[in-house]
């Protein structure tokens, strides 16, 4: 599971250079993504920012 946090702007940056944990995007906008699912596996998930996985074609 991975996170984007993409400005608001033109560019020219391939999209994995924005790739961020879930956790980040969690503590910008006070948002618990998966409230219920139990706190060891959630933060398993959130904290991860591997992208070598995705395609981003």
């Amino acid at each position: 599971m991975i996170g984007f946090l993409v400005p608001h702007k033109d560019s020219d940056l391939p999209l994995y250079k924005f790739v961020v944990a879930v956790d980040k995007i969690e503590q910008l906008t006070k948002i618990d993504f998966l409230p219920k699912l139990d706190d060891a596996s959630e933060n398993k998930l959130e904290k991860s920012s591997d992208y070598k996985d995705w395609s981003f074609n």
